[in-house]
């Protein structure tokens, strides 16, 4: 196998421990015709999901793919 660039991890792997994440509940999204997603849901709320790319023995954040952030209401 030859990899340039980053380890980006695709198919259903056996989960690894997540590192370098921002703090909240983690959710997994595993396909075998796409790559690993993971959605992470703060305490205060959203959600932040990346691309994951695997190093050191564990899942690591590769690029943030999108995001879903609360906002708190403006008042006029």
């Amino acid at each position: 196998m030859i990899t340039y660039g980053q380890k980006i991890v695709f198919g259903v792997a056996p989960p690894l421990p997540l590192r370098g994440f921002p703090e909240g509940l983690a959710r997994i999204r595993l396909r075998n015709t796409d790559f690993a997603k993971i959605s992470i849901r703060p305490p205060h709320g959203g959600v932040h999901r990346f691309y994951i790319e695997e190093h050191d023995g564990a899942w690591w954040p590769a690029f943030q793919m999108g995001a879903n952030i609360n906002q708190p209401k403006v008042t006029p």
